[in-house]
């Protein structure tokens, strides 16, 4: 993790042995690493989202002497769950390997 000026940045590295048809034709094109890409970014859309909605506790002044009268302290209500995860789509992930095989052809690196 290393700080920066609008907040952290995470960097996650991998250590991941393929095997099977997926490491012998899901390599070359690109399809593991597009997978990894759209996973992650979806992680941290999801955990950006989640910090944003949950802002700070507002504050409560404690009275400085308990009353008769005062109702009970209603419990704080849990969180909802998070939205299920949308699926990661076939189509554009195989657009997503196409379009980076186009642009590291043309310009010799990836987008």
């Amino acid at each position: 993790m290393e700080a920066t000026p609008t907040g952290s940045k995470v960097l996650v590295h991998t250590d991941l042995a393929l095997s099977g048809a997926v490491a012998q034709y899901g390599r070359g094109v690109g399809m593991i690493q597009a997978t990894a890409s759209a996973l992650m970014k979806q992680f941290a859309d999801n955990l950006k989202r989640q910090l944003g909605s949950s802002g700070p506790a507002p504050a409560s002044a404690a009275p400085a002497a308990p009353s008769a009268r005062a109702p009970p302290a209603a419990a704080p209500q849990p969180a909802p769950p998070p939205a299920p995860a949308k699926p990661i789509s076939g189509f554009s992930l195989m657009a997503r390997v196409i379009w980076n095989a186009i642009v590291r052809l043309f310009t010799g690196r990836s987008s």
